[in-house]
């Protein structure tokens, strides 16, 4: 289970990110969270990202917008890879 961020309760739901390629995906990733937490903000949220997103999040301090930031796989860094494996990010 999530932690939920605002709360620190465990959430039995929340929403799963993923990020890998061009920097553009992380920017994209971190404004849907942005927009998401004006409405959401009860539920957690996790980004699975490839280590050199998980860098530049940490370059500009952008960590603290996610509860769960944690490495993608490298053989899931695709639509389809993530997609058909997303039951192991749960």
């Amino acid at each position: 289970m999530l932690r939920s961020y605002t709360t620190q309760k465990l959430a039995p739901e929340g929403y799963i990110y993923n990020s890998y390629g061009n920097p553009k995906y992380l920017h994209h990733a971190v404004a849907s969270v942005t927009t998401l937490r004006r409405y959401d903000n009860d539920r957690p949220v996790a980004l699975f990202c490839d280590p050199k997103h998980q860098q530049l999040l940490r370059e500009y301090g952008l960590e603290h917008l996610f509860d769960v930031v944690e490495t993608l796989a490298a053989s899931h860094a695709s639509i389809v890879g993530f997609k058909h494996n997303t039951h192991q990010y749960m």
